[in-house]
C-alpha cells in the first residue's frame, strides 16, 4: 500500500539569509499551517546536494483525493511520553514527540496513524534512549549519528510493546534555490536530511516471532528567516513485519498551493514599515532605488543561489545602482535602513 501526500504552506516570497539552525528559530507551540495534499509523482531529489543547487518544484499538482490538513505544533500532554515537551501533530497521520536546548534537538517517540487495517496504528517509545534530532548550531555539511532503544506497540499486535532500537543519520546535505508552484523562489535555503531505521520484534499468529522494521527517510527545506516549519519536505515511512505485513506512506510537502500564481509585486517587504521599490524593472544596466528610507542605507544584490554579488553602502533615496557587469537572472535586492531589512526581486536582462 502507498500513499503519497503533498504540504503546502503559505509563506511571503522573500529570501532567508539566516544560515545556522539554533534553538532560537525551531517551530514553537502554538504554531500551525494549512497543508495542501498533492500527488505522488515528484521523487526526492536526493542526488541534488551540495553547495548552490536548485530543487524545481514548481510543476507539483493537486491529490486527487484529500485537498488539506492542518499542521500544528503543541505542548505535550500525553503522559506516554513525559520527557517531551512539545507535539508536531498532522491529524490522522503522524504525532512526533521531542524537546530540545540550546545544544541540541531530540525526540521520544512517534506515533503512526496508518492507512491500512491490517497493520494498525502503532507508535515507537524512545524511553530508554531518546534519539538526537539535531545539533545546534547546524548548518551546511553538520551531521550526526545516534543510536536510540525503547518500546515498540502495535495495537494488533504488540498492544503490550515490545523492545525496540534503532540509528539515526541527520545531516544539512544541501543549500540552494527552492522554485514551488507559480514560480516562486526561495534562496539560501538549507535541506535537513533525516534516515532513520527502527527495528523490533512481535509475535503474529499462527507465524510466530517476526522482525518489524519501520524506515523513515525525510528531506525538509528550510528558509529560516521567512519560517520556523519547512518551505518543502519529502518523508518516506515504511513498515514491514515479516514481508507477512507491510505498509508505505510518502508525504511531499510544498510551501506554495498548486496551482498558485507568482507574485507580479515587485517588493515583499520583511518590515512593512520600509516600502522599497525599484525603478524599471525588469532592469538593463541600472536601475533608480525608492522608498521610505530614513538616511544612508546598506545594498547587497544577492543571486539565486544566495551568493552575494555586489554591496553597497550610503545609499539613499533616489540614488542610481550600476548592474551592468551581472548577467541576465532573477536577482534579490536586501536593503537595510534603520534597523529594518527589504527585500526587492529584480528581472535584470
Amino acid at each position: 500500500m502507498k500513499l503519497t501526500l503533498v504540504f503546502t504552506f503559505l509563506f511571503l516570497n522573500y529570501i532567508s539569509i539566516a544560515q545556522n539552525f539554533t534553538q532560537s528559530n525551531e517551530s514553537q507551540a502554538g504554531e500551525s499551517l494549512t497543508l495542501y495534499v498533492c500527488d505522488d509523482t515528484f521523487p526526492n531529489y536526493d542526488s541534488d546536494n551540495g553547495d548552490g543547487v536548485t530543487w524545481d518544484f514548481s510543476s507539483v499538482t493537486s491529490d486527487a483525493g484529500e485537498t488539506t490538513k492542518q499542521l500544528s505544533i503543541q505542548t505535550n500532554s500525553n503522559t506516554d511520553f513525559l520527557s517531551s515537551s512539545k507535539v508536531s501533530s498532522i491529524p490522522s497521520f503522524l504525532e512526533t514527540y521531542w524537546s530540545s536546548n540550546v545544544n541540541s534537538k531530540s525526540s521520544q517517540g512517534f506515533i503512526y496513524y496508518t492507512n491500512d487495517n491490517s497493520v494498525g496504528n502503532f507508535e515507537v517509545r524512545f524511553d530508554n534512549d531518546d534519539e538526537k534530532l539535531i545539533d545546534y548550531p547546524s548548518t551546511l555539511n553538520s551531521s550526526l549519528t545516534d543510536t536510540y532503544s525503547g518500546t515498540f506497540i502495535n495495537a494488533s499486535y504488540a498492544s503490550g510493546g515490545s523492545p525496540c532500537s534503532g540509528t539515526i543519520s541527520s545531516v544539512i546535505d544541501a543549500k540552494g534555490t527552492l522554485i514551488l508552484p507559480g514560480n516562486n523562489t526561495y534562496v539560501n535555503v538549507l535541506r535537513h536530511k533525516v534516515t532513520e531505521t527502527t527495528n523490533s520484534t512481535i509475535t503474529l499468529p499462527i507465524f510466530g516471532s517476526t522482525s518489524v522494521t519501520v524506515i523513515r527517510v525525510q528531506y525538509d527545506y528550510y528558509g529560516l528567516e521567512s519560517s520556523t516549519l519547512p518551505l518543502f519536505s519529502h518523508i518516506d515511512i515504511s513498515y514491514d513485519a515479516g514481508g507477512f505485513f507491510s505498509d508505505q506512506i510518502t508525504l511531499v510537502l510544498s510551501s506554495v498551493a498548486p496551482g498558485t500564481q507568482a507574485s507580479t509585486a515587485s517588493v515583499n517587504v520583511l518590515n512593512q514599515s520600509n516600502s522599497i521599490n525599484v525603478y524599471p524593472n525588469p532592469v538593463k544596466n541600472f536601475f533608480r532605488l525608492n522608498g521610505d528610507l530614513v538616511g544612508p542605507s546598506e545594498l547587497n544584490i544577492i543571486d539565486p543561489n544566495g551568493r552575494e554579488v555586489l554591496s553597497y553602502e550610503n545609499v539613499e533615496n533616489g540614488q542610481i545602482v550600476n548592474i551592468e557587469d551581472l548577467l541576465p537572472g532573477i536577482y534579490f535586492l536586501k536593503v537595510f535602513n534603520n534597523g529594518d531589512s527589504s527585500i526587492v526581486k529584480i528581472v535584470i536582462e
